[in-house]
């Protein structure tokens, strides 16, 4: 929400979340820009503190190796 004109508007957020290694995230942000080069919204990383760690193995296995 937003306060326009002293009126209260409301507006959709989509939050788009992904896992991988911090590693990748250079090149993930560089093939986002490459793909969307206008537009592109607010990308960032955020490390994994607290996580059932029985998925950690799947996490582990399913990500490309750096």
């Amino acid at each position: 929400m937003s306060l326009e004109n002293g009126k209260v508007v409301s507006y959709d957020l989509f939050l788009l979340t992904g896992k991988t290694k911090g590693l990748l995230f250079t090149n993930i942000d560089k093939l986002l820009n490459e793909k969307y080069p206008t537009g592109l919204p607010e990308i960032y990383s955020l490390p994994i503190m607290h996580m059932d760690w029985e998925q950690s193995k799947q996490l582990t296995e399913d990500i490309k190796a750096v």
